[in-house]
């Protein structure tokens, strides 16, 4: 496994197919629909007075001329879990005027892909996460979809990132308030939102509301009940409960109005500061009726005020309101607070983890160590074996900078797991590679939908 990410010795392979159709969409209009003197100036304003390169442009207007992108990608199918070393993808040209182009492409392919794979990385093991806890002490087995949203939008580096981030979050989970995410997974990867969960969420109240109304009314109390019988009488929402005092509001506001919330049947409430797993499961191992409320914690609180329910396996489901918490969860933090409810015996749908941009925002490329090089080239119909292997990279015995060298041949071994071969050549590559083509020459050979994505992963 990487040490910047030491959850994970796999990478979920997903985002291809919408880079490569926004590359398509981006070239066609930006560059092959604009008059091609107009790109040329454009060019050599930006690049010969910038860097020290006063070359010709003729480059530049041969591939405008070309019309396309004279490339070819092969790539795993997405979905798949592909081990650490073993190449997702493949780039390479075809035609010998245009060799610059593969690497033109690293910077844009760098930015690009490492954040939506690295994202549905750490999506899926949320999802273990909750499927294990589902395993253990739930009946409900459409929790592992919906155990965590992504609550990550207003957090992330730029909007962009946020979409690719979200859309790749979606291959795990269908709860998101990332509303673009869902947009694009329709647009690049077919989705149907009037046929299928691509992505969705309650109603939800944020603090300017719960504030804006505490300032009118002078209480919370009237908003929350505003919103159970005039707002959202017949509809799912969640409230925010610690704009002032989290535990006051429960067990004062929450319980006066416990009927209400249970002729509704289903409200979330929110908490959303403090230290999460107390809020959640409170400070003492075992509570009575002289505990404090933070000594109970949120999950004893509502028990108290409207019962539960035992499931086949014996965990308490609470009946009325329950908890959404979307402050700081992690990949560590989420797991002790369901050991903890699993040992006081909740199941874990009494709470929904909405996953931030404190677990998709603190990645980088370096944290599954993606990187583009170049192994293979031909020249005058030679094979030239290409490859790095820096003497200073040598970390614990393993070279982590060590490339392939010439063409990669990916493949299943007899017990399932993907492998790699190098140092072949275009002559004696195997054909069943499991790199296999999705892009030549400006088209895009295979367009997936996102169920199909969907259940490679989780089934495949």
């Amino acid at each position: 496994s990487n040490k910047y990410f030491p959850e994970s010795d796999k990478v979920v392979w997903v985002g291809l197919q919408m880079f490569l159709k926004k590359l398509i969409e981006d070239f066609d209009e930006y560059f092959f629909k604009r008059d091609v003197d107009e790109i040329v100036a454009e060019y050599e304003l930006y690049i010969h007075n910038t860097f020290d390169e006063t070359a010709d442009s003729s480059h530049i207007r041969e591939l405008h001329a070309m019309g396309y992108l004279p490339l070819a990608i092969d790539s795993i199918e997405e979905g798949t879990l592909v081990p650490y070393r073993v190449p997702c993808a493949v780039v390479y040209n075809t035609h010998p005027n245009f060799a610059f182009l593969t690497n033109y492409l690293e910077t844009l392919w760098s930015c690009s892909m490492w954040l939506p794979a690295t994202s549905a990385t750490t999506a899926y093991l949320f999802r273990k996460i909750i499927e294990a806890a589902v395993d253990k002490a739930s009946d409900n087995k459409n929790w592992v979809r919906c155990g965590c949203g992504d609550f990550s939008y207003r957090g992330m580096a730029s909007p962009d990132a946020a979409i690719n981030s979200g859309a790749a979050f979606l291959t795990s989970f269908t709860k998101t308030s990332t509303i673009p995410a869902i947009q694009a997974l329709c647009h690049y990867y077919n989705a149907d939102v009037t046929k299928e969960e691509v992505g969705s969420w309650s109603t939800s109240v944020e603090h300017s509301c719960t504030t804006s109304n505490f300032a009118m009314d002078g209480n919370e109390e009237d908003f929350f009940v505003r919103m159970l019988t005039e707002i959202c009488p017949n509809k799912p929402f969640s409230f925010v409960a610690d704009s002032y005092d989290y535990f006051a509001f429960l067990d004062v506001i929450v319980r006066k109005h416990k009927d209400l919330i249970v002729k509704h049947g289903n409200v979330r409430l929110r908490p959303d500061s403090g230290n999460p797993k107390l809020i959640i499961v409170g400070t003492a191992n075992e509570a009575n009726e002289n505990s404090t409320l933070e000594e109970k914690g949120s999950l004893r609180i509502l028990d108290e005020i409207f019962g539960h329910t035992l499931n086949s396996k014996g965990y308490k489901v609470i009946n009325g309101a329950k908890l959404v918490y979307g402050d700081a969860m992690t990949l560590q933090l989420v797991p002790e607070i369901l050991k903890r409810m699993e040992e006081m015996g909740y199941a874990p749908e009494n709470v929904i983890f909405g996953v931030g941009s404190f677990s998709l925002q603190y990645r980088s490329r370096d944290s599954q160590g993606w990187a583009y090089k170049c192994t293979y080239a031909e020249i005058d119909n030679k094979p030239i074996m290409v490859f790095k292997d820096p003497k200073t990279d040598r970390e614990g015995g393993i070279a982590m900078k060590k490339s392939q060298k010439g063409m990669v041949f990916v493949f299943r071994n007899d017990a399932g797991e993907i492998e790699f071969q190098d140092g072949f050549t275009s002559e004696t590559i195997p054909d069943n590679n499991l790199l296999r083509p999705v892009f030549r020459n400006g088209e895009l050979l295979i367009d997936e939908d996102l169920a199909t994505i969907r259940n490679r992963l989780h089934n495949g």
